[in-house]
């Protein structure tokens, strides 16, 4: 008896922790349907915080680029976007919570993260642009 509760315990503990990483700082996360619909919005921006090389392999049509490395020192590049959501991505969520977090910190309180990231962009069959610039 006294192990099953044990178990339980740290069953839930665990799948608190793994829901919180899913939902990532203050639990917001967009879809790549929801994103669709507000591409192009004026209360909208994507930023792609992937490497350059990534970034020039494809985006998502309109995303700013900033290296999640570079966002701390580039906050004043998005300080005209405050008041608009920013939804960001990467190629498997973890640079894109990195800089999720760093922008939550700077006071930008309506930040998302693009669930599925690039990969799930593309395995939707979403639209794709390539940079110009080799």
């Amino acid at each position: 008896m006294g192990w099953t509760v044990v178990v339980v315990l740290g069953a839930l503990l665990f799948g608190a922790g793994a829901v919180r990483y899913r939902m990532g700082p203050g639990g917001r996360d967009m879809l790549a349907a929801q994103l669709q619909k507000r591409l192009g919005q004026a209360d909208c921006i994507v930023l792609d915080v992937r490497s350059d090389r990534e970034y020039r392999s494809g985006y998502i049509p309109g995303a700013l680029h900033i290296p999640h490395t570079r966002i701390g020192a580039r906050l004043d590049e998005l300080e005209p976007h405050r008041d608009r959501s920013i939804v960001v991505y990467c190629a498997h969520g973890v640079r894109a919570r990195m800089a999720q977090n760093t922008l939550r910190k700077a006071g930008f309180e309506d930040v998302y993260h693009l669930v599925g990231d690039m990969p799930g962009w593309q395995r939707d069959g979403l639209a794709v642009e390539l940079a110009s610039v080799p």
